[in-house]
């Protein structure tokens, strides 16, 4: 699967009918791209929040590369 960003202006009358093509086909799901931010925004978060357990002495230490290859 591969995970694209694309722009629809949805205000025209193709834009409209490339969504509703898009949704109709059960190919593609379609994510607002505020939807997009929240995870970026909470992936952050968790990664900062680990720093600061392993700084804190509450978490073990790992490298960059292991906190990067997790899952």
């Amino acid at each position: 699967m591969a995970i694209y960003t694309i722009g629809i202006n949805e205000r025209t009358v193709k834009g409209t009918a490339l969504r509703t093509l898009l949704e109709c086909e059960d190919v593609v799901k379609i994510k607002p791209f505020s939807d997009m931010d929240d995870i970026l925004v909470k992936e952050i978060a968790r990664g900062l929040m680990d720093v600061k357990n392993i700084h804190e002495g509450k978490a073990p230490k790992r490298t960059i590369s292991q906190m990067i290859n997790e899952k």
